[in-house]
């Protein structure tokens, strides 16, 4: 079941993205670290509603943030086309126990 994330969700949420993190870092993908994703994002992202949880028998398994807020880092770039109505998605994190199972595509329909 996919759901609005809550604030008691944030604490398991960091343990599974650095469980990610390290499971990349160990296949020599270096996108995230000990300092992303930060607990402050993941607090970001629930105060405008835009972080959801993946629950597999009623345990959270993922994450995905759903988002129309552009990132700071993303302004610069000149895209190809507008971005009036653009939605993006950060922070999508299955743990890696519960990798390959089609639970990140589950996510991604979602959104």
């Amino acid at each position: 079941m996919i759901r609005t994330a809550r604030a008691k969700d944030i604490d398991l949420l960091m343990e599974i993205t650095r469980a990610c993190a390290n499971d990349m870092i160990s296949k020599g993908i270096h996108q995230w670290n000990d300092h992303y994703p930060s607990k402050t994002a993941f607090f970001n992202d629930l105060e405008r509603n835009e972080l959801y949880v993946l629950d597999v028998d009623e345990n959270v398994k993922g994450c995905i943030v759903i988002s129309t807020h552009m990132d700071e880092e993303y302004k610069p770039i000149q895209w190809l086309t507008n971005n009036n109505n653009s939605i993006y998605v950060h922070r999508l994190a299955i743990e890696p126990s519960m990798q390959g199972k089609g639970y990140a595509q589950k996510l991604l329909k979602y959104a």
